[in-house]
């Protein structure tokens, strides 16, 4: 009977251990996160949206696209003759098509379903740590993901960025076990069609086949992978264009001085989301995030060091610094998919020096909850505001005084299209002859709408290619060849009629 009874203890223990996700009392283990991470989610749902629908041109891109696969064509919908979309991946488009059908012309639908792709993330966040740090140190490091001040702007975004982490990170959890390399190849490439911006998580996700010696899974990986890159490849080049991503470098490339200002960018930023106070462009907030990164870094170091291993998140990361010290771009969304990987080499520099678990939770916590009450309360209390449209007495005046067929042409023509419901063109910066207004007129375009201070991305100032190009249509809109008929000063928007 003894063996017995020590037979059943021992299965029964392994049957705690082999649990999908290792939970050993529901109580303690599962009850407890499951409210912190409900109560972050509220916080997040509290500060939806970020910012209005269109903000960032990408996301109004990405809605126009959705409703296009809808009708069974995959196009914007605003453009003369409707060409297919070629400088979109529709990986994002396809996963916001629920949204676009249920919700229509509705904004809430859209930034509500951004949410609840944030508020998944935070669950992988949590699942993903507790494998690595332990249970309470895992709430920790999820509240101080989903509470910190640059992912609270971002809820309610209807950008790439939080859809591609939640993939990313479904995939690198699925990879803790022995993932076929067909699966990981299909993941891969749909996480590169959601954001191209995924390249760091190729090598890192054949890193964790190599290290399990899994050769024939990295060889089907490699090849699954690469070939949704060149089938998308090949679709843009069956409709006469090229990768968008490489036209942007090979534009960039002449003018490029180094990634430095891109680096020293996403220190700033992440020590800006640490402070307990809105702490503007300084010499505080980038020590801060420089120690902050350089503590993580070193916590990965002391992984590798204690497992013996490769932890395929460390070549992630140390792939995106590679990626953005070369991409001409910087923008702060950017960080949003590496803030969960410095929190966890941040927990293994302090697995190293400080033993109980309980205080690392403790420390991990202070990092959500010491930038909260001084930053968040903006992003509580101004979501009205920031719902509205930059130029929203700008597109009321279009709408009202207007020909509904006229075509309109404008550097940021999706979100401009999404609000006056005009056709409209992009303005005709790059690879065209002759002055603007004749290349207008071939268009047959009507009105140009101007904005003021565009925020284009680029770390590299008045020496980026479109900054020169918008320049250069700034002079000629001031000459012969066109004439104001409306301008606000206060929203810095001009509509140029075209003689």
């Amino acid at each position: 009977m003894r063996r017995w009874r020590n037979w059943q203890t021992r299965t029964a223990q392994d049957r705690v251990v082999e649990r999908p996700w290792g939970f050993k009392s529901p109580p303690a283990h599962f009850l407890f996160p499951a409210v912190v991470l409900v109560l972050v989610a509220l916080l997040q749902l509290f500060c939806v949206p970020g910012h209005y629908l269109g903000e960032e041109h990408d996301d109004a891109q990405y809605v126009l696209a959705a409703r296009g696969l809808l009708n069974g064509r995959y196009s914007l919908g605003i453009l003369p003759a409707d060409p297919p979309l070629t400088f979109v991946t529709p990986g994002w488009p396809l996963l916001l098509a629920p949204a676009a059908a249920l919700s229509g012309d509705s904004n809430l639908g859209y930034e509500l379903w951004s949410w609840a792709w944030l508020v998944l993330c935070d669950v992988l966040v949590w699942l993903w740590l507790r494998r690595r740090a332990g249970p309470w140190p895992a709430m920790a490091g999820a509240a101080a993901f989903g509470l910190n001040p640059l992912v609270l702007s971002r809820s309610g975004v209807v950008m790439s960025e939080v859809p591609f982490l939640a993939t990313a990170l479904g995939l690198l959890l699925a990879l803790d076990r022995p993932l076929k390399g067909a699966w990981s190849g299909l993941a891969l490439g749909f996480a590169w069609l959601i954001r191209p911006g995924a390249g760091p998580l190729f090598p890192a996700t054949w890193a964790a086949h190599a290290v399990k010696r899994r050769w024939r899974d990295l060889g089907v990986s490699v090849v699954l992978s690469l070939g949704c890159v060149l089938a998308w490849k090949a679709w843009v080049a069956s409709a006469g264009d090229r990768l968008a991503e490489f036209k942007e470098l090979a534009l960039a490339s002449p003018t490029w001085g180094g990634g430095s200002d891109n680096l020293r960018e996403a220190a700033l930023l992440l020590g800006q989301t640490l402070l307990p106070w809105p702490a503007p462009d300084g010499l505080a907030p980038l020590l801060a995030g420089a120690l902050f990164a350089a503590v993580s870094l070193a916590g990965m170091v002391v992984a590798f060091r204690r497992e013996r291993r490769l932890e395929p998140v460390s070549v992630y990361v140390l792939c995106w610094i590679g990626m953005h010290a070369f991409w001409p771009y910087w923008y702060e969304r950017y960080l949003v998919t590496l803030l969960p990987f410095l929190l966890w080499g941040f927990c293994e520099a302090l697995r190293a020096v400080v033993r109980p678990e309980s205080l690392r939770a403790g420390l991990l916590a202070a990092l959500a909850l010491v930038p909260f009450p001084g930053q968040a309360r903006w992003l509580l209390s101004g979501t009205r505001e920031r719902s509205v449209p930059e130029l929203q007495e700008t597109y009321s005046w279009i709408r009202e005084r207007t020909d509904p067929a006229a075509m309109f042409s404008s550097a940021f023509f999706c979100r401009d299209a999404l609000y006056t419901g005009r056709p409209t063109v992009p303005l005709p910066l790059a690879g065209d002859d002759g002055p603007l207004a004749r290349r207008l007129s071939a268009r047959r375009v009507r009105y140009v709408l101007w904005q003021n201070g565009l925020d284009l991305g680029s770390t590299l100032g008045e020496s980026f290619h479109w900054t020169r190009a918008l320049n250069g249509a700034a002079r000629e809109l001031a000459g012969p060849g066109f004439r104001p008929v409306y301008g606000n000063a206060r929203e810095g928007s001009v509509v140029y009629e075209v003689l």
